[in-house]
């Protein structure tokens, strides 16, 4: 019985620390980071700036930085819109690469609306209390580079547009953001 409870004490160990390493980050392997900027210019033509970055806290749902497989198809997210004590996050960004089964697939260049056939972006946006989504994106540009030292993936989104809703109360927005050291969970 000691045996057991020693290896279950292990096990919860192993398990924890590894938790706090994939939060925190190593010097082989840095924490994830990115940040989301989105350019607003208003229907009075002013302009302004939102944004949202990791928080890099341990168990924090807030800082979601990840790439997995779901539905045969390669999603990298990033942020999200959520609440809590300590952060708000007001944007987030999933990237569906639409021709990738596999995250080693995702490595490359995208330019939109050229590449609208391998790559979605689907973009949520908290303003004004409301939650918003914004899919697909019309225009910009998408890099990904895979880091084999660490086993991550780094980026750019550069200038991604989305069609404006009829009625918003604002004339344009466009996503621009990076992203680095994310992992494949």
């Amino acid at each position: 019985m000691k045996a057991i409870t020693l290896c279950l004490l292990a096990g919860s160990l192993l398990f924890s620390s590894c938790i706090q390493e994939i939060a925190n980050g190593t010097r082989n392997n840095p924490a994830a980071d990115f940040t989301l900027r989105l350019n607003i210019e208003e229907t009075d033509g002013t302009t302004r700036q939102q944004v949202s970055t990791a928080t890099n806290i341990p168990g924090a749902a807030e800082g979601i930085s990840q790439i997995e497989v779901k539905e045969s198809k390669v999603n990298l997210r990033l942020g999200g819109i959520t609440f809590s004590p300590n952060v708000t996050l007001t944007l987030s960004a999933n990237l569906r690469f639409l021709q990738a089964t596999r995250p080693e697939q995702i490595a490359g260049e995208y330019n939109l609306p050229a590449d609208a056939d391998k790559l979605l972006i689907t973009m949520g946006w908290l303003r004004d209390g409301t939650q918003h989504f914004y899919s697909p994106a019309i225009t910009g540009k998408v890099q990904v580079q895979y880091d084999a030292a660490t086993n991550t993936w780094n980026g750019e989104l550069q200038g991604i547009g989305f069609n404006k809703p009829l009625n918003a109360p604002y004339r344009s927005i466009q996503l621009h953001g990076r992203f680095n050291h994310v992992p494949f969970l």
